[in-house]
């Protein structure tokens, strides 16, 4: 469940996502592909972002605060390093 969608519209969204600036203080752990087939139905914590809304497993909002958020996420740079869920 991880290709993801980013919309500008809060309400469109299914999540409301923080960036979070260190892991210890994230919620997910997320890696993030340019290949499709690692992404889909994969779990929550390999993303790949699709420019179509209707390819998206999860539509995002990036919120600028994170006591808005729903979720607080950070990148890592390996898929094994990657846990959590939505």
């Amino acid at each position: 469940m991880a290709m993801i969608y980013v919309t500008d519209k809060k309400h469109e969204a299914d999540l409301k996502v923080f960036e979070e600036t260190s892991k210890h203080r994230a919620d997910l752990l997320y890696f993030l592909t340019e290949k499709k087939y690692e992404a889909k139905g994969k779990g929550d914590t390999i993303w790949c972002f699709t420019e179509k809304k209707y390819e998206a497993e999860k539509k995002i909002y990036w919120e600028k605060s994170k006591y808005q958020a729903d979720i607080k996420v950070f990148k890592v740079p390996s898929k094994y390093q990657a846990k959590g869920n939505f």
